[in-house]
């Protein structure tokens, strides 16, 4: 099976199809015009994660559901991705090991970052608070592990770019919504957390602040089943629920 099939403009998309990874290597070492490489729910091994971590010129990666795991990230974090602007891993079972790979790691210029559905709990969070991953515009966290302490440490870290932050289906509360929106997260205009629920116990000084910056999301629970980001992720606005 060609890889070249796969390939519209400068991206190659894949997902779950039946391939010769080794050969799609081969493949996009010998086409660097493609910069943005999807390879969704894909099976893919350690060596070839090696290799891809090489591939200098890619500018997007999707490696959703991709079996990547911790020391996945790591050799992805070690590599030589440096023209990366957007990095797609969730689903992985990365963890907070993984995740402080990652956070440690050479993306000097990556903007957008997904982490949803990885077993990341407060350690992680709190090593991308503290991170090399200070351009960050967009963090997605949503089907974790963490705790109003890690959301803590996200409020008061060095992330002072984020514009957009999804900590949905995590262990934070409402106050933890608060926390998120008082720190240094100067420049976040969308927040997409559940429970946004205003409670009249809170400070009336807040409120109209979480208001803005704290999107309500509405998802139909399903016994032992993930949701994708992109069914999870909704906004709500004057016209109502609608999918980003």
């Amino acid at each position: 099976m060609s890889s070249s099939q796969y390939v519209k403009d400068n991206t190659l998309a894949t997902s779950g199809a039946i391939i010769n990874v080794y050969r799609l290597v081969n493949f996009l070492k010998s086409n660097t015009n493609i910069t943005k490489l999807i390879l969704r729910c894909s099976k893919i091994n350690y060596e070839v994660i090696k290799e891809l971590a090489q591939l200098s010129y890619l500018t997007s990666l999707d490696l959703s559901c991709s079996y990547v795991g911790t020391e996945g990230a790591k050799v992805l974090a070690s590599g030589n991705l440096t023209n990366l602007t957007s990095l797609d891993l969730g689903g992985n079972e990365i963890g907070d090991e993984g995740t402080e790979a990652l956070a440690s790691g050479n993306f000097p210029s990556l903007g957008e970052l997904k982490l949803y559905n990885n077993k990341i709990g407060d350690r992680g969070a709190k090593a991308l608070a503290s991170g090399n991953l200070t351009n960050l515009t967009l963090l997605s966290l949503g089907f974790n592990e963490i705790s109003d302490k890690g959301a803590e440490a996200l409020a008061s870290g060095n992330l002072t770019n984020l514009i957009t932050l999804k900590v949905y289906d995590n262990s934070i509360n409402y106050r933890g919504a608060q926390t998120l929106t008082s720190g240094n997260l100067v420049r976040l205009t969308s927040l997409i957390f559940n429970y946004c629920s205003i409670d009249s116990t809170l400070p009336k000084n807040f409120l109209p602040e979480l208001r803005r910056k704290c999107n309500k999301r509405k998802i139909v629970e399903e016994p032992d089943s993930k949701l994708s980001e992109v069914q999870a992720s909704l906004h709500f606005d004057s016209k109502g629920f609608k999918p980003i």
